[in-house]
């Protein structure tokens, strides 16, 4: 994953004062919560507005959004 990271730095996709461990970290954190909850099956109490994988696809999407610097293509 740092080798990918690292790529999209080189490429201007990320910030150049990127904390690659402590956004692993998050990343990883963020996937482990949105599987516990569908397995735990939270979807329905805490994100009743849409079904649980169509609600993860998003959060995850919106993660690397917040993340990554648009190119200018």
């Amino acid at each position: 994953m740092i080798d990918l990271l690292t790529q999209a730095q080189q490429q201007g996709r990320l910030a150049p004062d990127t904390d690659f461990d402590h956004l692993v970290l998050a990343a990883r954190a963020l996937v482990y919560g949105l599987a516990r909850m569908a397995i735990d099956g939270h979807f329905r109490e805490w994100h009743p507005s849409e079904p649980p994988a169509l609600a993860a696809q998003r959060a995850l999407r919106l993660f690397m959004s917040r993340m990554t610097i648009p190119s200018k293509a």
